[in-house]
């Protein structure tokens, strides 16, 4: 069998080769500083996935080999695109974030009810499957998508300008600065997610305060359609 290449050994061939050179300049560079332990082990990763690619397309071209030349480059390319696409989407969909565009000057509680079943699921750019959302006026935002199990790393909120508004120190999102409650509805539970991205001082009262705010809009909405809150 002829070994030809393919988008899916050329780019793990490449990766492979980049990280082993990224891995000595690492090696050169380091300086026992924190966070060089999750280095060498991207790394690793790395260079381990870009073997499997490599095994695979082996694999690939082995069952193809009977095929005409031209069927043959067509196939494993496709296999190889396929698969790619499908390890994009795979890492995308772990990845997705909800994105929030506030005001600049937007010192207030934030309140996210999910599994609310008269609101719409929270839109998704196809390409990357990220969530952009434009926070309301009412600072709260209704869907009837659930709630990511580690919401909070994956929801962003970003300025109008662009800038990255971060909670807490050194720019980590701390649980000091939201509350995750369950609350009874239409027989049913909504999750809300209740986040301070405003002062910190004030930032306990602005929470209570957007929870009232919530309860009473579910209860309003229950009552509209004479459905008794508990």
């Amino acid at each position: 069998m002829k070994y030809r290449p393919t988008i899916l050994n050329v780019l793990s061939g490449g990766l492979l080769i980049w990280m082993i050179i990224q891995f000595i300049i690492f090696t050169i560079n380091s300086t026992g500083a924190g966070g060089e332990a999750w280095s060498v082990v991207a790394i690793i990763v790395l260079v381990f996935l870009s073997i499997i690619g490599l095994g695979i397309d082996f694999l690939i071209q082995l069952g193809t080999k009977k095929l005409k030349t031209k069927n043959q480059h067509i196939t494993r390319n496709g296999i190889g695109l396929i698969l790619l696409i499908g390890l994009y989407y795979f890492n995308q969909n772990h990845r997705r974030d909800l994105n929030i565009i506030i005001p600049n000057d937007y010192n207030n509680a934030i309140g996210i009810v999910y599994d609310f079943p008269e609101s719409n699921k929270l839109p998704v750019n196809i390409l990357t499957l990220h969530s952009n959302v434009e926070l309301p006026k009412s600072g709260l935002i209704f869907t009837s998508s659930r709630m990511k199990d580690n919401d909070i790393p994956h929801t962003k909120f970003i300025n109008e300008n662009g800038d990255l508004r971060y909670l807490g120190v050194n720019g980590i999102w701390e649980r000091r600065y939201s509350d995750e409650i369950q609350i009874d509805y239409k027989g049913g539970l909504v999750t809300v997610r209740i986040i301070n991205v405003g002062d910190e001082e004030t930032g306990r009262e602005k929470i209570a305060e957007c929870e009232t705010i919530i309860r009473n809009k579910l209860k309003k909405y229950a009552t509209q359609q004479g459905v008794k809150m508990h």
